[in-house]
């Protein structure tokens, strides 16, 4: 789905314009890191473009770390070899007892880790994005409260841009201007 999305999006887009991804509530980083790698993976034969990520949390220290992008081998696991050789180089902690995996500068380099407050009034980005993802965030809060993150999720949206939302947070969806393409997908139309 994120392949035909992304080749989507660049349909509309001046060619070498930026593509821009939010991943909301990003914890320590794996969720913005998988995106960046699958888009990565199949960029080639799609027209250039710039690839932006915000990866955002209330949490400044799990921000640190995934800034860092250092994981334990089992934390790595389930990231397929072909990708843990390709975006992973090795890292050996400072007592020299345990190695680790830390994602490649190039592919930190397209992510942007900062705080954010999902619950806060305005969301004030520069930009729209064309792609925001919010999995498995929204059902910790009450229903009148996931309806107004996504309220702002659409404004913080372009026109015809798209939304990823948990599976289980997918009956919270009653915003005007989204519509659903696929399981837990919604798009924002005008």
């Amino acid at each position: 789905i994120l392949k035909n999305v992304v080749a989507e999006v660049l349909k509309r887009k001046p060619v070498g314009e930026a593509l821009r991804i939010w991943c909301a509530a990003s914890s320590t980083g794996q969720e913005a890191y998988t995106i960046a790698m699958a888009i990565e993976e199949f960029r080639i034969g799609l027209p250039s473009f710039q690839l932006k990520v915000l990866a955002t949390d209330v949490d400044e220290d799990v921000l640190q770390r995934a800034s860092d992008g250092i994981y334990t081998a089992e934390e790595a696991a389930s990231v397929p070899a072909i990708f843990r050789q390709k975006y992973f180089s090795g890292y050996v902690d400072s007592d020299r007892r345990s190695k680790k995996l830390q994602v490649s500068e190039a592919l930190r380099g397209k992510i942007r880790f900062a705080p954010f407050n999902l619950l806060t009034d305005k969301y004030p980005f520069e930009h729209p994005f064309d792609i925001i993802f919010c999995r498995n965030v929204l059902i910790y809060f009450s229903r009148s409260t996931s309806e107004n993150v996504i309220a702002k999720f659409r404004e913080a949206l372009g026109k015809d841009s798209y939304l990823f939302l948990g599976h289980a947070e997918t009956g919270m969806m009653r915003i005007p201007g989204l519509r659903s393409l696929w399981n837990a997908v919604y798009q924002r139309k005008s």
